[in-house]
Parts: C-alpha cells; sequence; structure tokens
C-alpha cells in the first residue's frame, strides 16, 4: 500500500476573540518559548476557542476528500492548516507532495499588477519555473477566458474572473494535491462545469484533492471520500456517499418547520399562506398567498423561489413579469395561487421565498419641492 498523501492526527488549532489579548498571549508564548518554560496548548486561556480539535484522517494518492459542514464549523481552518497557512496548536500534519491551494478569492494576487504578471507570480509561488509557466501560459489564459483583459490590473477584475485566473493557474501548476474552497461557487455554470472536467482529468493522471464545498452534489461526484466538521469536531468519514447521507439526514431532522414572513415594506401584508406540509416524489407543488396591499402598487412583479435547504440548490424559479403577467395597478386584497410542474424532489426539506417589487416609474407625479429655503 502507498504511503499517504495526507496524514493528519489529532489536529487541532484555536483562535483568539480579541486582537489585544491574541497579542498578548502571543507574546507570552513567545517569551515562554526563550526561557525554556512548556505551555498548555491543549487548555484554552480566557477569550480563546477551538476552530478545529481532534482532527484525525488519511488520503491516499489519486483519491479526492469532500469536507462538508455547516458555516462555521472548521472548514476553511482545515484547509488552511493542510496549506500551511497557519501552524496547528495540537497534532500533527504530514504534507508528502507538491501542494497547489485556492481557498480565498485573489489571494496572491497583487491588486495593481496585470493578469500577466501575476500569472508569473502565482505560478513562482507554486514552484513553476519561468520556463514552465511560458510554456503554459496560453493554456492558462484560454482556461481562465479573460481575454484582452489579462493585460489590466486584477484590482478591475470581477470576484468571477479572479477565481477563473486562480483557478487557471493552480491547476497547470506541477502539483500533485489541490485544496480548493467554496470559491468555485462564484463562478458561472459553464465555468462550473469546466473545472469539474479539470479535475477529473486531474485526477485521472494520478491527482489528490481536497475539495470543501456546500454542493453535496459535487461531493457526491467528485469525491471518493468526505469528512463531516460539525461544531469544530470531526463528525464522521468514510465514503463520500455514506456521509453525505447522514449529514442531509441530520441538517433535514434539525431543520425549522413552518413558514417565516419577512416584511420588508408597510405597503403590502401577508395574510395567509397555504402549502402542502409534505410531497411525494413527482406530485405538484401547489401554493396559495392572500395578501392586501394598503396602497396602489404600479406594475407590481411577484417572485416566488424554492430552495433546498441542504445546499441551497434552487429548484423552482417564478418571475411574474418574465412569463407574461402583468398588473397595471393593484390595491386591496389580491390572491396569487402558483401550480408547479411534477417535482421529482430528493428527500429533504425546502425553503420557499415570495416577494412583491414595484417597478419605479414616473415616482414622481409632480415636481419635487426644493428641501433648501433661503
Amino acid at each position: 500500500m502507498k504511503d499517504p498523501v495526507l496524514d493528519v492526527t489529532k489536529l487541532g488549532k484555536k483562535y483568539c476573540r480579541t486582537l489585544r489579548r491574541s497579542m498578548l498571549y502571543g507574546l507570552g508564548d513567545i517569551a515562554r518559548d526563550f526561557i525554556g518554560v512548556s505551555t498548555k496548548p491543549d487548555r484554552l486561556r480566557q477569550h480563546e476557542f477551538w476552530a478545529l480539535r481532534d482532527a484525525t484522517f488519511q488520503l491516499q494518492p489519486g483519491r479526492s476528500l469532500g469536507v462538508i459542514g455547516r458555516n462555521g464549523s472548521g472548514k476553511t481552518t482545515l484547509l488552511k492548516l493542510l496549506a500551511g497557512i497557519v501552524q496547528p496548536d495540537l497534532g500533527t500534519l504530514t504534507v508528502q507532495c507538491r501542494t497547489g491551494s485556492l481557498i480565498e478569492i485573489g489571494a496572491g494576487f497583487h491588486p495593481l499588477l496585470t493578469g500577466r504578471e501575476n500569472i508569473f507570480i502565482n505560478g513562482m509561488i507554486l514552484g513553476m519555473s519561468r520556463q514552465e509557466i511560458i510554456r503554459h501560459f496560453d493554456a492558462i489564459v484560454e482556461f481562465a477566458e479573460i481575454g484582452n483583459f489579462i493585460d489590466a490590473p486584477v484590482r478591475n477584475y470581477s470576484s468571477g474572473m479572479y477565481v477563473r485566473l486562480g483557478f487557471a493557474i493552480a491547476v497547470h501548476a506541477p502539483v500533485n494535491l489541490l485544496l480548493i474552497d467554496e470559491v468555485l461557487a462564484v463562478g458561472d455554470l459553464a465555468f462550473s462545469q469546466k473545472c469539474v472536467r479539470k479535475l477529473l482529468e486531474f485526477r485521472s493522471a494520478g491527482g489528490t484533492v481536497v475539495l470543501v464545498t456546500h454542493a453535496m452534489k459535487n461531493v457526491k461526484f467528485l469525491c471518493d471520500e468526505a469528512l463531516w466538521i460539525d461544531n469544530s469536531e470531526v463528525k464522521q468519514t468514510g465514503s463520500a456517499l455514506e456521509v453525505v447521507d447522514a449529514y442531509e439526514t441530520h441538517v433535514n431532522a434539525n431543520a425549522e418547520t413552518g413558514g417565516q414572513v419577512l416584511v420588508h415594506d408597510d405597503c403590502v401584508d401577508v395574510l395567509e399562506v397555504r402549502y402542502p406540509e409534505a410531497m411525494r416524489v413527482g406530485e405538484r407543488l401547489e401554493v396559495e398567498i392572500d395578501f392586501e396591499f394598503q396602497r396602489p402598487i404600479q406594475q407590481p412583479i411577484f417572485n416566488f423561489h424554492l430552495v433546498a435547504n441542504t445546499d441551497e440548490t434552487l429548484v423552482v424559479s417564478h418571475h411574474s413579469h418574465l412569463e407574461g403577467y402583468n398588473w397595471d395597478l393593484a390595491s386591496g386584497k389580491k390572491r396569487l395561487r402558483i401550480a408547479t410542474e411534477p417535482l421529482w424532489l430528493r428527500s429533504g426539506t425546502y425553503l420557499m421565498t415570495f416577494s412583491v417589487l414595484q417597478v419605479l416609474q414616473n415616482c414622481y407625479s409632480k415636481p419635487p419641492r426644493n428641501l433648501w429655503h433661503p
């Protein structure tokens, strides 16, 4: 059996909630090290908390690991430890290969330099020689799809352009292990599909991947194994399908039931919302919403969305103006009925959102009064 690419044993990292106390603790730790007094890294001092604790796992070459869990559970902290960005307070970590990471949007980019210049800088950081960067330069630019913007300062790039360029550099670098955070969710659908294909090519060539994501479908499709972190501790490891199923079951079991109405404008009152508490696979979703306009609304637009609670996948989206339903003027009580096509939903809980928007046309029926008086 080959030696593991990653060997993690009881890994732990703690942080301090206040900067001032963190600096005081840091100075104290340096002084203790200088005089040879041992510290107690397994204990929390005032205002400290564990961002990650007792993480233990191994990853073999050519395998892929999906890291899942709620926001703030410790996933990105684990990735930063694997990348060497931060040092652990407890445990041991062994990385047996060259590593490339894409953890934060624009990490390692100099905003005043052009995309061309940043390709050379990031490539060298990832261990590429100048000749290797020149050889792969055209492929990187083509993959990133930034075209003529290659010679523009990256501070003018959108978040999607940042991600495309960063990912393009990482996958063309001579690395054996890729560490990827949720930043891929910033890209558009076409680019996300291209990234998935590139990751599959990387894996087929013997590369190893650690992927932090909230998209459970990507974990099931791309990953052999999964690691579920909950409240800074590893809750479960194993095959991707088993761990994802356990995580989705946990999320669905602890999801809030019932409805919630958020009012952003006092011109609309939601009187009642009627919807099925449970549905079978293949059934149509039928929703009725009774509401009242407190004043006439010019050309109201009605939006309805159905989103999966587990990974925030958009399942159904209705926009009245896109579907040809228009009202010139609305006032008083109204009832909106929404009926979908048969839905082939997986087991879980879903969130419904409903909004009323107003097209702002001819906002002033008469010239605005002068608010400034001599």
